[in-house]
């Protein structure tokens, strides 16, 4: 199999760059517009020292698969049934608040949760894996008044274990079913006096951050978690991880991303069963165009930032011993702040989505949530209302179905084109872009047997294409 891929990539060729022949009709979705410029005249060819090959990715417990969502409490039936078509298979939600559950201490009141309990009922009928976020600190409970996403006092940390102790018992059983709970959110975000959905457990005077204070509550409430049910994958709460602490940007202070070196040097590395984090990258005005300037990433170097994150995070837990820990990118879209987010965003977030679920798959991240579902803030939702869904959504469910139950095995990066390779159900499958956002003219040695636009959108198969900043998936029969 190696040998015939290598054939493979030695036989592609690239020619020269014309004008990219924009692809249209999409179903319920249009591309038209977004026609570029002719560049200059360029040659290139792929061979096999252009290819990259990652690790075998590291799974949590019968994980299905990568494409996931956040959804907020307003969800309804036609959210479920979009979501369904779009082949979601996780969900996150912004979840369960111990402060509303056990005002006083040692009494709780489920009722408070009976909406949720809802909704969890009907995710686990539909078979959708669900990330419950649990946070919030009761006044008496609290390391400060007042400070409810704050640390907990530590004398509480058997409280806390109690509070767990019978929420996952609860929630682990029929019709519930949830098995990944995710403590706090955001834990490195600093200290703050308001009720946030942060999990701000961040001590900008400790050198990692307060990462050890909360790696001590972890030792304290993970051996109750698993007694109430064996199978619960508790996760550390979704870190933000600010900057890169190896390579910092100018006048920044990265400690806050040493969150989990000091969990890890506090002896919790056997305390938790995976690692969430988030990933955003921000739009830069023009089409296919994104940054994240704190990690020195951008859409023509790094792509996504999600695998700068998720190298940084494999690098500390393998640094410590714990390389076997997975981890679950819970936060990742495109943000939409200093721009307008008029209808180039719109298709940038779509070509965003595409790319960071190629990357997603082929990094050892094992489970990406976008952020979120129908959610307003910076524009990342996939669908507006409850009915109504956008470019990126149809991205998304292209994604999902065309590249579901496939295995990475290669990324090919020459200037100007990336192309990552995946194999499944006996088919080999490309997605290619643009990196520097020039039309790249393509032949290839074989006709393939199937190819679609970045929406999912049937293309007449042909050896010679133009690729640009809008990726186009292809297939072979292998």
């Amino acid at each position: 199999m190696k040998t015939n891929r290598l054939q493979f990539l030695k036989a592609l060729i690239l020619l020269v760059i014309i004008n990219m022949i924009p692809i249209s009709g999409l179903a319920q979705a249009d591309l038209t517009g977004f026609v570029q410029e002719t560049p200059p005249f360029r040659v290139e060819q792929i061979t096999a020292e252009n290819t990259i090959f990652i690790p075998v990715v590291l799974q949590p417990p019968g994980k299905p698969s990568v494409f996931g969502v956040e959804m907020e409490s307003d969800w309804n039936g036609l959210l479920l049934d979009l979501a369904s078509q779009a082949g979601v298979n996780w969900v996150r939600r912004n979840g369960i608040e111990w402060q509303l559950v056990e005002v006083v201490e040692g009494t709780r009141d489920w009722a408070v949760m009976a909406a949720l309990e809802s909704e969890m009922t009907t995710l686990s009928q539909n078979d959708i894996e669900l990330v419950l976020i649990v946070r919030g600190v009761p006044d008496w409970a609290q390391t400060e008044d007042g400070n409810i996403c704050g640390p907990i006092a530590q004398p509480k940390f058997v409280a806390f274990a109690s509070f767990l102790s019978e929420l996952v018992s609860r929630y682990s059983q029929p019709p519930y079913n949830v098995r990944y709970w995710e403590i706090g959110n955001e834990p490195d975000f600093p200290y703050s006096e308001r009720d946030i959905p942060f999990g701000c457990w961040g001590d900008a005077s400790d050198p990692y951050y307060g990462g050890g204070y909360y790696g001590e509550m972890l030792k304290v409430v993970y051996p109750s978690i698993k007694a109430a049910d064996p199978d619960a994958q508790v996760l550390v709460g979704g870190l933000l991880m600010d900057c890169d602490p190896n390579n910092p940007p100018p006048d920044k202070d990265c400690t806050s991303t040493k969150f989990l070196e000091g969990i890890l040097l506090a002896g919790a590395g056997s305390a938790f069963d995976g690692v969430s984090f988030h990933a955003y990258d921000y739009y830069n005005g023009t089409l296919g165009s994104y940054c994240n300037p704190n990690w020195q990433g951008s859409s023509t170097t790094t792509g996504p930032i999600l695998d700068l994150k998720a190298s940084f995070l494999n690098s500390v837990l393998e640094q410590y011993g714990h390389s076997h820990k997975y981890l679950m990118n819970t936060e990742n879209a495109l943000l939409c702040n200093n721009y307008h987010c008029d209808d180039t965003f719109e298709m940038t977030k779509a070509i965003y989505v595409a790319q960071s679920y190629a990357e997603s798959l082929a990094s050892k991240v094992s489970t990406a949530i976008w952020y979120s579902y129908t959610g307003s803030w910076q524009a990342t939702n996939l669908v507006e209302g409850s009915n109504n869904p956008k470019r990126a959504y149809y991205a998304f469910q292209a994604a999902s179905q065309i590249l579901r139950d496939t295995k990475f095995t290669q990324k090919i990066q020459i200037d100007g084109l990336t192309v990552y390779e995946f194999y499944g159900r006996g088919d080999r499958k490309w997605i290619l872009w643009s990196t520097d956002g020039q039309p790249q003219h393509v032949l290839l040695p074989e006709l393939p047997v199937h190819m679609w636009d970045l929406l999912g959108k049937p293309v007449t198969p042909t050896r010679e294409l133009d690729i640009g900043v809008l990726p186009v998936y292809l297939e072979w029969a292998d």
